[in-house]
């Protein structure tokens, strides 16, 4: 699964911007002359130079005179807390600028790119994740610990149309202890707590199906409602939105202004009738019909077959336990060729496309996948929102009718 580093074309010192320098349009006359003069503050800073400029003095001449570039942003240019807001060029289409909370390696994200939306920066404070989002995104992700007050600043920074996020869930999981008392659950009013202090127009937070029972999930609800959104609450199986998987996650979709349950219609109108089996998705490309995922108990099943959705992909994959008795729900009888899926296999199960670069770790790589948002999930919410916009006629959002000048 590793790969070497991936190189991509990029400014001296711009670090975090806007600006996505993989694009050839960053690289034009316009663009580039906003841009270059901040990478050459930064170059110069790197050097141990200061920058030249001119100034009249008191008798109305011209003198030189210099800045250094920490003294002219008010702290260093290589700083993690520096972000470049360029402005932007005009869009004639309708493409929600997006930040996605509690990111892991990016399901929420390329889900929502797929269906339209602009996605300018991500957020997490897992390292593992956060090399494999580099890896595959050329928008910023950011290692910070969201549940501190102190690191939420730079969010608002980005003027959101929207904010996604999946906060962690293991104190809801059925593959968790299930004791909201843990304390992460508390990242779920966090991210509650983060919506409401950017007030983008939507927000959409996904998490196990079993949050809907959880007084956590009470609190963040009125957060949300006690400053302003209608709210849209809905357990949604994976293998209906395009996912060979049965997966059931819990989405709460949120929108200034709205009544309850506003998006409840467009959600269910477009289920798929039958669920998606993984040969239905992938044909026989796995080479096999059989396969083993191991279960939480062993009152459970373990065999599985490819003419029906693969169950939840989790955290945990492993061999067949030379111990292992049948049950009598398995698909097939014990063989010798029996295995598990493979890393790259289950990615492929959860919709992530086989370009999508994942290293690291195995162990690390089998978690991040069994966390994230099947892509085609995310995507699915995505367009049921975008949906919702253009039958109400609002094909183009108030910020992209205001035309920008360029730096």
């Amino acid at each position: 699964m590793a790969k070497s580093a991936i190189f991509k074309p990029s400014l001296f010192g711009l670090r975090h911007s806007n600006r996505d320098f993989t694009q050839k349009e960053t690289w034009g006359k316009n663009q580039f002359n906003s841009s270059f003069p901040a990478s050459l503050c930064a170059y110069l800073d790197g050097k141990g130079l200061k920058n030249v400029y001119l100034k009249l003095d008191e008798n109305l001449k011209i003198q030189p005179a210099e800045l250094s570039t920490k003294e002219l942003y008010g702290l260093a240019p290589d700083s993690d807390n520096l972000f470049y807001a360029f402005e932007s060029q005009f869009r004639g289409e309708s493409k929600m600028i997006t930040i996605d909370l509690f990111a892991g390696c990016g399901g929420l994200s390329l889900g929502f790119q797929k269906a339209g939306f602009t996605i300018v920066a991500a957020f997490d404070n897992w390292i593992p994740a956060i090399d494999v989002y580099r890896n595959n995104f050329s928008h910023p992700i950011f290692n910070v610990d969201l549940s501190r007050e102190s690191n939420q600043e730079i969010l608002a920074q980005y003027n959101p149309e929207i904010i996604v996020g999946s906060p962690p869930c293991q104190d809801f999981s059925s593959a968790g202890k299930r004791n909201e008392g843990l304390g992460r659950g508390s990242l779920t009013l966090t991210f509650a707590e983060i919506v409401t202090r950017v007030s983008p127009q939507w927000f959409v937070m996904e998490n196990v199906d079993r949050i809907e029972k959880s007084k956590i999930l009470i609190q963040a609800k009125q957060i949300f409602k006690s400053h302003g959104y209608g709210l849209t609450g809905k357990v949604i199986n994976s293998c209906y939105c395009g996912v060979p998987q049965t997966r059931k996650r819990y989405f709460l979709i949120g929108k200034m202004k709205e009544e309850d349950d506003f998006l409840i219609d467009e959600i269910n109108g477009n289920l798929s009738s039958k669920p998606l089996t993984v040969f239905d998705y992938m044909g026989k490309e796995l080479d096999i019909e059989y396969y083993y995922r191991h279960p939480r108990s062993y009152q459970r099943r373990a065999i599985f077959s490819i003419y029906e959705p693969s169950p939840t992909i989790r955290g945990v994959n492993r061999p067949v336990p030379k111990t292992y008795r049948q049950h009598p729900g398995d698909a097939c009888h014990l063989q010798e060729k029996l295995r598990p899926l493979t890393t790259s296999e289950r990615s492929y199960i959860q919709t992530f496309p086989k370009d999508f670069i994942f290293a690291g770790t195995k162990s690390n790589l089998e978690q991040m996948i069994g966390n994230a948002v099947p892509v085609n999930l995310a995507r699915y919410v995505g367009q049921c929102i975008l949906n919702y916009e253009l039958k109400k006629g609002k094909k183009i959002t108030d910020r992209q009718l205001q035309l920008s000048k360029w730096l």
